[in-house]
Formats: C-alpha cells, sequence, structure tokens
C-alpha cells in the first residue's frame, strides 16, 4: 500500500527533475535570451536537485537517469536523436558557409591554406603570401589531397566543407570504435551517444575548434579515431596509412603517434608497435621540425620568435585553468584512469609548453588533438569503469549524488556558447552582401598575372597565385606582410574595406592617408564598400 501511495509522487518529482533538466539544455541550444539566460533554469534545477538529496530522494534521480538512458536505447529514442545530431551538423555545415559570405574568414589561417590549394591545383607549390615553398610555413603535405577539388572549381568553400565533414563524421567513428570494444550495440550507442552529444554541443575545446576557421589539424579527428578502429579489427596497413596521413597534417601531429605508442605501451597492447610509434614520433618530429622544414626555408628555421619557444611557466596559472577546462568536463577520469587517459598526454603537453597564449586559451583550434585523444580515451576507460555497475551500488549514496550535481552544475557552467547563437553571428547583413558583389565584380577584371594585395577579411575571396597581405608594420608604416622576397615585389592593385576586418592594421585611417599621399597608387573610384588603388604603372 505504501508503495502504491508514493509511486505517483515519485513519478511526478522525476518528470519534474528532467523537465527542469530539459528545459534549460533547450534555452541555451535556442540562444534565447543572450548567453546566460539559460543559468536561471539551471539555478531551479540545482535547488531542487539539493532539495532531493536533502530528502532523501535520491531514487527520483536515478529513476530519472535509467529512464533516460531506457529512452535513448530504444528504437523511437534513436531515431529522434539521429535526426538532432543531423540538425546539429547541419547548423554546423551552414555556419562555415555563412563565415564565407559575412567575411569572418581570415588570410590566417584559411586564405592561406586556399592559397596553397589554387597553386597546387595548378601544378605549383607556391605559397604566395610567404613567396615561399608550402611546406615551408608549416609541414602539411596531407592537405594535398584537396587540390583536385580546387582543379574543379577554385573556391574556400572546399576547405570549409571538408572541415565540417571531419567533425561531424568523427561521431559516427566513435560508435564503430565503440561496437568493437565494447561488443554490445546499446552499450555503444550509449558512449558514441554521450560522447558526440559532448563533440558537437557541449564540449567547449572541441566546439571552439569547430567554429574557427580552417586549420590542417582539423582534418586529424577522423583519422585519429579510424586509426584506432583500425587497431582492434587489425587492419595494420590501414592503421600505418592513417597514421602517415596524420603525420602529414602539421609538424606537430608526431603527438599523436608519441601518444599512442604510450598508451599501447603501459596498457601491454601491442607493444612493438606502441615502441615503434613512440620513437617514430618523436625522430618524426625532430625531422620534420629542425631539417625538413628548413631545407624548404632556404636552410633557416621557420620561427624563432618567442612565441614559439619551450616556455613551461609562462602564465602558468592559465595554464592551469586551460588543463581543468580539459579534463572537469570528463569528471577527470581521464587523469584518475591515467593509462588510457594517457593518450592525450603528449598532445596537451605540447600546448602546456608552449609560450603562445592561444595554444591554451580554448579559443582557437589548437584542443583539435587533445580533444580527440581524450574523446579516445573515455571510450577505453569507460569499458574498465561499467558506469551501469557504479550507479546500482551507489544509488542511495546522498554524498555520491550530491557530488554528481555540483559537477554536473559547474560543467554547465562551462558551456559553450549556444550553436544558434554562434549561427547567428555569420549572418551576412547588406553592407557584406555588397561587398561580396564588389570583391567578385573586381576579380573578375584581373588578369591571371596581376598581382595584388588585400587585407585580411578579404584574403579568403581572391584565389590567384599572385596575392599578398596588406597589414600595418609595428603600428607605422602600412605595406605587405614582410617576407624574404616581398621587397622585390610590385603590387598592381591594394584592395582594403573600412567595413570589414582589418587585423593587423591597427590604425586604418594612417594606411589611408599614406597611400593617399603616394606617389606609387591611385585611387580608383566607383566603389562604395572596398578601396582599391592601383599601381600608377600597371595603368
Amino acid at each position: 500500500m505504501i508503495t502504491l501511495i508514493r509511486k505517483p509522487q515519485s513519478s511526478n518529482k522525476r518528470y519534474g527533475w528532467f523537465v527542469l533538466l530539459s528545459i534549460f539544455t533547450l534555452i541555451w541550444w535556442l540562444g534565447a535570451g543572450g548567453d546566460d539566460l539559460f543559468l536561471l533554469p539551471v539555478l531551479f534545477w540545482f535547488i531542487y536537485s539539493l532539495y532531493l538529496i536533502q530528502q532523501n530522494q535520491t531514487v527520483v534521480m536515478e529513476q530519472s537517469l535509467k529512464q533516460m538512458m531506457d529512452w535513448c536505447v530504444s528504437e523511437s529514442g534513436k531515431r529522434k536523436l539521429i535526426l538532432v545530431l543531423i540538425l546539429q551538423s547541419l547548423v554546423w555545415l551552414c555556419f562555415s558557409i555563412l563565415k564565407y559570405y559575412s567575411f569572418q574568414l581570415h588570410i590566417w589561417d584559411s586564405g592561406i591554406y586556399s592559397n596553397i590549394l589554387y597553386n597546387l591545383s595548378r601544378g605549383d607549390f607556391y605559397l604566395s603570401y610567404f613567396n615561399e615553398h608550402n611546406l615551408a610555413d608549416h609541414f602539411t603535405p596531407s592537405l594535398w589531397v584537396l587540390a583536385p577539388l580546387y582543379k574543379i572549381y577554385p573556391s574556400i568553400h572546399w576547405l570549409m566543407l571538408a572541415k565540417t565533414l571531419a567533425y561531424v563524421f568523427t561521431p559516427v567513428l566513435f560508435y564503430r570504435l565503440s561496437y568493437l570494444i565494447y561488443r554490445s550495440e546499446n552499450k555503444a550507442w550509449l558512449v558514441s551517444l554521450f560522447l558526440g552529444s559532448l563533440w558537437l554541443l557541449f564540449y567547449t575545446p572541441v566546439v571552439s575548434s569547430m567554429r574557427y576557421e580552417f586549420q590542417v589539424t582539423s582534418l586529424a579527428p577522423p583519422a585519429i579515431v579510424y586509426s584506432m578502429i583500425c587497431v582492434q579489427q587489425r587492419h595494420w596497413l590501414r592503421f600505418w596509412g592513417s597514421m602517415v596521413f596524420i603525420l602529414g597534417l602539421k609538424e606537430s601531429t608526431g603527438s599523436v603517434w608519441i601518444g599512442i605508442g604510450i598508451f599501447m605501451i603501459v596498457n601491454r597492447q601491442n607493444i612493438k608497435t606502441g615502441w615503434i610509434l613512440f620513437v617514430g614520433g618523436i625522430l618524426a618530429m625532430i625531422a620534420i621540425m629542425f631539417y625538413v622544414m628548413p631545407f624548404f626555408n632556404h636552410f633557416q628555421m621557420v620561427d624563432k620568435s618567442p612565441e614559439r619557444m619551450i616556455n613551461l611557466w609562462f602564465q602558468w596559472d592559465q595554464k592551469l585553468i586551460y588543463s581543468i577546462k580539459l579534463i572537469y568536463p570528463l569528471a577527470g577520469l581521464p587523469l584518475f584512469y591515467w593509462r588510457k587517459g594517457i593518450l592525450a598526454g603528449p598532445a596537451i603537453g605540447i600546448n602546456l609548453i608552449a609560450g603562445k597564449v592561444a595554444m591554451f586559451s580554448s579559443h582557437y583550434h589548437y584542443d583539435d588533438i587533445p580533444s580527440t585523444l581524450l574523446m579516445l580515451s573515455m571510450i577505453y576507460l569507460l569499458k574498465d569503469l561499467e558506469p551501469e555497475k557504479i550507479l546500482e551500488r551507489w544509488r542511495a549514496s546522498r554524498k555520491f549524488w550530491t557530488g554528481f550535481v555540483l559537477w554536473f552544475a559547474g560543467w554547465v557552467a562551462l558551456w559553450p556558447n549556444s550553436n544558434m547563437k554562434l549561427l547567428q553571428k555569420v549572418l551576412p547583413g547588406a553592407p557584406e552582401w555588397q561587398a561580396y558583389q564588389e570583391v567578385h565584380a573586381f576579380e573578375k577584371t584581373l588578369s591571371p598575372s596581376t598581382r595584388i594585395a588585400v587585407q585580411d577579411a578579404l584574403g579568403p575571396h581572391f584565389n590567384r597565385r599572385e596575392i599578398q597581405a596588406f597589414v600595418q608594420h609595428e603600428g607605422k608604416d602600412c605595406s605587405v606582410e614582410n617576407s624574404r622576397f616581398t621587397a622585390t615585389l610590385k603590387i598592381d592593385y591594394i584592395v582594403l574595406s573600412t567595413d570589414l576586418g582589418h587585423y593587423k592594421i591597427n590604425d586604418f585611417s594612417l594606411c589611408l592617408r599614406q597611400l593617399e599621399a603616394s606617389d606609387t597608387y591611385q585611387r580608383i573610384p566607383g566603389y562604395s564598400r572596398l578601396i582599391v588603388f592601383a599601381n600608377r604603372d600597371s595603368q
């Protein structure tokens, strides 16, 4: 009789707890009322959860979680969740396209790689922005596989499409790897659903990498996961092919070899292969950075700036915060279960020893590889952890549920900006559309041999061999980007716009005054959004 009386009450409480959880997630996703409105229902959920714990009603939360998992593995639940993930993938695809039309792609980094592919599609290993071989700036031979697409139609959209597909396809590979490890369709689905949701929605390091413009390492996540699938299936030829591809995505990707190698050694799986990867990764990074890249840079080190030097104690407090942001959303599990978490150790270590703030800021692309390896470590360690047994063991523990609620609330506070909010920020307005039309009308007037210099946001909109970056040097003189041979180049046109981003130009009006007073250039009328200066000798 007691059970019959209390069951409806628990059911109501269970649904109330779940409804609050759903409401603040939906508000966050929609971006309704700004970036922080969803924190209000989070506060109600947090207070209500502590109330349930205080009243010894932890069974309500346990039943809610179980009910949610049962729905997730049901056929109806799977179909709905797959549709949600597909919808979110389309949001990211639209985001990458609209960044182009709103002029939020830049010479650094998207324009550089677009220029590399444009020249490669014409058989030229040339990076015009630096007037050098395209392997002198970064070691990116794996990027060359996209060059045939530029032969079909030259457009930076190919880069953004490749990046988006690489990211949204990675959760599919999470499922495949999870199934090979767990040998249970439901367990593999739940694990990959959890990690896929983190990947596409809730994990700030990944979302920051995805919302950033193109970087070659954006192509690494699916290749990394696929390599571990090959290990599980013992397809060693495919595994080594994937690992070689990863090594050609940047000079720092040897950290993936090292991480997987240490993982195999400490977990006593394929130990010989592990040692080959460990030693090979170290040797490959040394060879690429100190011999291969200098060879293509006239036997000089690519960059000796302080930002690239090892500086372990530089802003150590920010590096500590960065480490917490990486590990905390995963409940610290890769740290506690370090034998699995070691997968990501070398990749994270590269960011931590750097003296470059961007590498440990969680706002750029530098977490794409560490995040992927952390997700992989979660797949392996969750098999050993067996969350369902933990839930069964601690179902009545107030301490366990208090810790869970505190952790979850803290994690929610670290959620990234709503994806829909990000989408709104890249919607082009009338000025951007007008600038887009003027840019492409102007480009049609240029001959293939014409050399132009453009400000940062305009670079990705021009597909041609001869293009330079127009910058302001040390806040004073304005000219093309410094490079080994720039001083000898003749620039036929300089294209600017006051309405668009001008990274590396701090005083735009000063640059205009210098150009207006120049004996070399004269301004061409007829543009409302662009400012075009022509070389007098080219007229």
